[in-house]
Order: C-alpha cells, then sequence, then structure tokens
C-alpha cells in the first residue's frame, strides 16, 4: 500500500514544497517503506529462513544496515521538516552516496574481520 502512495506523496511534496505537512508526509512515507523492507530481509534472513545457507552471514548484515539507511534518512527529513526547513525532503538525494560510501565501509570492515 506504501509503495502505491509514493506518487502521491512525492507529488504532493512537489506541489506544496513549502508545506512542513507535505515534506513529512512524503518523507514518513519512505520512512514506512524502508522499515517494512528492513523487516522482509530480517525475516527472510534469519536462521536462514528464505535464503541459502551458504549465504554469507557478513552480506546479511552489509544488506540489513544498507536496508536501514532510508528509514534513518527519513527519520532526519522528518525531524529537519519540523524545525522549518521546507527542504527538508531533498535529504532523499543523498541517497546513492550513503549508499556508496556504507556498502565500501562495511566490505572493508568485513574483509578485515574475517
Amino acid at each position: 500500500m506504501f509503495i502505491t502512495m509514493v506518487p502521491f506523496s512525492s507529488s504532493f511534496a512537489d506541489t506544496y514544497f513549502e508545506q512542513q505537512a507535505a515534506g513529512i508526509f512524503f518523507s514518513a512515507n519512505l520512512l514506512v517503506i524502508g522499515v517494512i523492507i528492513w523487516f522482509q530481509w530480517e525475516y527472510a534472513t534469519k536462521n536462514h529462513r528464505m535464503v541459502s545457507p551458504q549465504l554469507d552471514p557478513c552480506e546479511i548484515r552489509i544488506e540489513k544496515q544498507k536496508n536501514l539507511i532510508i528509514p534513518v534518512l527519513g527519520v532526519l527529513a522528518i525531524a529537519i521538516s519540523l524545525t522549518g526547513f521546507w527542504g527538508a525532503a531533498g535529504i532523499f538525494y543523498s541517497l546513492p552516496l550513503v549508499l556508496f560510501l556504507v556498502q565500501k565501509w562495511q566490505y572493508r570492515h568485513c574483509t578485515h574481520s574475517a
């Protein structure tokens, strides 16, 4: 249901970008989607329930942490919106860079700890 709301929340945030509620609505929508994705991954990988038993635990942890990025950005965007900054939803533009940096750090951490 929340995925189908993305076009509406995006359009709403674009049309009313100066309104605090529009940015919060858009950010909250992405926050909920991110949390759902995290829970799905948690469920699927717990005890290798729905993934290959050979899947490296480090890979599972990396994906789990990457799946938390969107909820964290959502919380930040909502917090910034509540301070009165109307462009807070723009924080999601940083997602590719944040994903890249987290993945690079995680892979380095996994290879050093192995």
